[in-house]
């Protein structure tokens, strides 16, 4: 009666089990990624630990850091640079790094993960400054010469991503900023995708559609080709044929009075204009109701503008067919691009996934 009985709990476990864990669906080895940390504060001592991208420390008192320790289930390493020591030595998990009973205050820190299955990213809160923005992998967060101290900090453990998400999280680009409009093309056509990056930290698609660039592909760009600029550009103001759509950018609406100046003769040359007479060599914005009703300015060539280098790139709706050098997509995914967009978004114009890693 005993075996036949185990038999049964052993049956009904098997049954709970399969339906909590659905047929294909393994235990991430990420699930088992965790850090806590915490940190000895001026007047305050040594604080609770917190964990996962919490915030250890204060703000707003004018306290500075004086030590870290920092302890994970990955094998970590850290150092901190202190008030008149410099940097100190690296040490290891559940270490203390910095000083304490000295009065001496944190200025930076530096982190790293020994494990190739995660990166760690973290940022400080520092005098004068505030939250300076995320680093990862080693890098510095923090100040050094400026006699600043450190008041706070995060850091969080993130799963190494794959495929084309993975390609993303690791670009130069992905440290910028929180959105990439990713570009992919095959001679005028493209594959367009918005990324966006989560609170998790971990890159998200938040959508991805079928596009055009320019008839003779993404490559140098320049005033008489007919090319989309390769490379990672930043996104500037919105504009349109109407009112706002309801985006966070700034917004210019188009009047018949509104040229983007592209005579290389110019000293306009690659800006926006207002004028009734117009400029000759040039774009008229009103003549193009369709392509322009909802757009975002891509930042190439907008500083310090080179003549003849190329103008009037946008991101804009699509007619159905290639551009002179913009990136077009369907109406309803640019409207919902520019409804996302925050400031400082960027954009990454190339011809393969992988060419994605260099900008």
């Amino acid at each position: 009666m005993k075996k036949s009985f185990l038999g049964r709990i052993s049956i009904i476990f098997l049954l709970i089990f399969t339906f909590i864990l659905p047929v294909g669906q393994s235990i991430s080895a990420s699930s088992n990624q965790s850090i806590q940390y915490r940190t000895h504060v001026q007047d305050i001592g040594w604080t609770n630990p917190v964990s996962e991208g919490e915030v250890s420390g204060t703000t707003g008192l004018a306290r500075r850091m004086e030590a870290i320790a920092i302890d994970s289930s990955l094998p970590i390493e850290y150092q901190v640079h202190v008030q008149n020591k410099g940097w100190l030595p690296w040490v290891k998990n559940g270490e203390v790094a910095g000083t304490t009973g000295q009065a001496l205050r944190m200025e930076a820190i530096k982190i790293q993960v020994k494990d190739s299955s995660a990166d760690i990213e973290y940022r400080v809160h520092v005098q004068d400054k505030g939250w300076l923005p995320w680093v990862k992998n080693g890098e510095v967060a923090g100040t050094t010469g400026q006699s600043l101290r450190v008041e706070a900090i995060q850091i969080r453990l993130i799963p190494k991503q794959t495929g084309f998400a993975g390609i993303v999280a690791g670009s130069q680009t992905a440290q910028k900023t929180n959105q990439i409009i990713t570009v992919v093309a095959s001679g005028a056509s493209a594959k367009v995708t918005f990324w966006e990056k989560g609170n998790n930290g971990l890159w998200n698609e938040v959508f991805s559609t079928n596009g055009y660039v320019g008839s003779q592909g993404v490559a140098q760009a320049s005033e008489s080709s007919l090319r989309t600029p390769k490379g990672a550009y930043s996104l500037g103001f919105a504009f349109g044929t109407g009112g706002n759509p309801g985006t966070s950018l700034s917004y210019r609406q188009i009047t018949n009075n509104s040229w983007w100046v592209s005579d290389v003769n110019n000293n306009l040359y690659n800006t926006w204009q207002e004028s009734s007479s117009g400029f000759a060599n040039s774009e008229h914005l009103a003549d193009y109701p369709v392509q322009y009703k909802y757009a975002v300015v891509i930042n190439y060539n907008t500083t310090n503008p080179v003549k003849g280098a190329g103008s009037a790139f946008f991101l804009h709706v699509s007619n159905g067919r290639p551009t002179a050098g913009c990136v077009a997509i369907p109406e309803n995914y640019m409207l919902q691009t520019l409804q996302k967009l925050k400031s400082g978004a960027y954009i990454i114009n190339v011809t393969s996934q992988q060419e994605v890693a260099n900008y």
